[in-house]
């Protein structure tokens, strides 16, 4: 099995984030944790599919997406980040879920974009 072969490539914010996209529906967007990639959150992911547009990412500093070219890291960073790659690929209302580091940036998404939350 090729873990690749649904992988997408998106240019935000000087850099090729990463990302997975499959299903129909209203979207969930997945958020991995510290220390993981996508792949974290494959699982949940093949179980909303039937249900759901799902979209999960590589966060930028993990996985396909590598660094910053900023290097600036904090959760403030990430959900701007988020917010810019989420109109990049065209998702314009979405619910957005994560574990670890990724609750916390999911959570500042939530507050800083209330309009994306659908």
């Amino acid at each position: 099995m090729d873990l690749h072969a649904d992988s997408q490539f998106a240019a935000v914010d000087g850099m090729w984030i990463h990302y997975r996209r499959s299903g129909m529906g209203l979207t969930v967007v997945l958020l991995h944790g510290s220390a993981s990639s996508l792949y974290g959150v494959e699982a949940v992911a093949q179980r909303l599919w039937g249900s759901f547009d799902v979209v999960s990412l590589d966060l930028p500093g993990f996985g396909l997406t590598g660094l910053r070219p900023d290097r600036d890291y904090r959760v403030a960073a990430y959900a701007a980040t988020l917010i810019h790659f989420l109109d990049v690929v065209g998702v314009e209302r979405c619910a957005a879920a994560g574990n670890s580091l990724a609750g916390n940036i999911a959570s500042n998404f939530a507050l800083d974009r209330p309009d994306h939350l659908g």
